[in-house]
């Protein structure tokens, strides 16, 4: 929480200032700009697109400040990982909001969803899920064999299992990893899972898995490893540590207008 307070005092103080640039390169015709301000991405010769999603439409009977900050996690061929942290205040409520996240693209069709299982068969991921000590202990916890059809069943039972305060498990949690590191002919990947409870609002859980590395990845894979083309999130972590793409907006009436 204290980290995401200090966030949104950051993106007031870059509003009006000139843009800090981080980072930009390219990878299979696709540019990615990291600058204090934005993080996008170019496909070819059209425009830059940013990544960043519009703050929901202003509510008169509830003016907001909320704050968005984007970092770069992992860019392995066409799919990129990035974390998201929102803040938010509202004028009348007991507490301000917060959520972190993973987020999972494929930059060649954006706007659509990229889950794990698009990228690495079923059976796989539903193995490496298995094998996780958070999801082994909170099977184990609830008496429940470790025995599924597929991934789908596994995340609905999880579901439903949800209590803990810190995480919860979401059906759609195979939308938020990133790629970690390469482990011999294996992947590290880190599935981001949210609070489960406001007292533990902004915090994030990454559950750590490791999948074999499918023919079609190895190539991309390698090349991010090596930094020849993209990057993995075990690069990221140290290059992008203190960096991070701010937009705010304060509404007026607002606490913070």
């Amino acid at each position: 929480m204290k980290k995401l307070l200090a966030l949104a005092c950051l993106g007031a103080l870059l509003m009006g200032a000139t843009p800090k640039r981080f980072w930009s390169g390219h990878n299979l015709g696709f540019q990615l700009e990291f600058s204090s301000d934005d993080l996008r991405v170019k496909a070819g010769k059209q425009p830059a697109k940013t990544l960043f999603d519009a703050f929901p439409a202003p509510d008169p009977e509830m003016p907001c400040t909320h704050s968005r900050s984007l970092r770069p996690l992992s860019w392995v061929g066409p799919y990129f990982s990035y974390q998201q942290e929102d803040y938010w205040s509202c004028k009348g409520t007991a507490h301000p909001g917060a959520a972190t996240n993973f987020q999972a693209i494929d930059l060649r069709k954006p706007g659509k969803a990229l889950r794990l299982t698009d990228l690495f068969p079923d059976a796989e991921v539903l193995k490496a899920l298995l094998a996780e000590p958070v999801i082994a202990k909170t099977l184990a916890e609830a008496k429940i064999a470790p025995r599924f059809k597929n991934t789908e069943a596994l995340l609905a039972q999880l579901n439903e299992l949800n209590g803990e305060c810190l995480y919860s498990f979401g059906k759609d949690m195979l939308e938020h990893f990133s790629f970690h590191h390469l482990q011999a002919s294996q992947v590290a990947v880190r599935i981001g899972l949210m609070h489960g409870c406001e007292a533990a609002r902004g915090h994030l859980t990454q559950l750590g898995i490791l999948l074999p590395v499918p023919a079609s990845m190895t190539t991309y894979l390698q090349q991010s490893q090596a930094g020849k083309a993209g990057f993995l999130m075990a690069w990221a972590e140290k290059k992008f540590a203190a960096q991070s793409s701010v937009h705010e907006r304060v509404e007026p009436g607002s606490d913070s207008d």
